[in-house]
């Protein structure tokens, strides 16, 4: 196939892929909020009554990875407050814990400082 036929073709692939291919990721998208959305999935996974049935080493293991994937969050800089929000709903569990204060995590509340400065 030479180059004007593959031109020509555009359009019509383009029509042939269903729209939700398309939205595999958002590219609005932070980085912040990518990684947000895979810790949610594994923190209501690990909430949930699918995960009884994990032998408890596996459990630990996830538990761990959660714990990793809330370090990597909180390591990447926000670029909105969307990003901000999210950061204080992972470190809160949806609020079922306190938010700690600028001793814990001095970092984040210079972050939360310099969004809103």
């Amino acid at each position: 196939m030479n180059r004007r036929a593959l031109l020509a073709a555009a359009p019509a692939a383009l029509v042939a892929v269903p729209a939700s291919a398309l939205c595999i990721i958002d590219p609005a998208d932070t980085p912040v909020m990518r990684l947000f959305r895979e810790w949610q999935v594994l923190n209501d996974y690990l909430n949930g009554e699918e995960s009884d049935a994990l032998p408890r080493e596996a459990f630990e293991a996830e538990l761990r990875r959660l714990y990793r994937m809330e370090i990597e969050l909180f390591e990447t800089p926000s670029q909105t407050m969307t990003d901000l929000a999210a950061k204080v709903i992972s470190i809160t569990v949806d609020s079922e814990r306190e938010m700690m204060g600028p001793a814990v995590i001095p970092e984040f509340w210079a972050e939360i400082r310099a969004l809103v400065a």
